[in-house]
């Protein structure tokens, strides 16, 4: 998931099985992350999803997150706007929502 406009300058694929990866510059373009499965991939983070409660357009999740400097749970919301387009909001921050498209990659 990226900023629709930016996908090429976010993500690419990478290697002999074609993994999708972050571009070296993807931050600069208005970032994203990659979803595989039970998985969120950030640039500078991977997360497990360690539990995920659906309540209508909206899907609540707490991942455990890892960085290359510390371990935390983290707890954020996804809601459907369109069919390929959501918006990510933390609990307490609802006016701090980020909006991001599907790439097709």
């Amino acid at each position: 998931m990226g900023h629709q406009h930016e996908c090429p300058n976010v993500f690419v694929r990478r290697g002999r099985a074609k993994r999708i990866e972050f571009t070296a510059l993807s931050d600069q373009h208005g970032g994203g992350f990659i979803v595989e499965a039970d998985r969120l991939r950030g640039k500078f983070a991977r997360c497990k999803i360690k539990t995920k409660k659906e309540d209508g357009g909206t899907v609540n999740i707490i991942a455990g997150c890892a960085t290359d400097i510390m371990l935390s749970n983290v707890q954020f919301s996804l809601k459907m706007l369109e069919p390929n387009k959501i918006s990510r909001i933390f609990p307490g921050i609802e006016d701090m929502a980020i909006s991001y498209h599907r790439c097709l990659i």
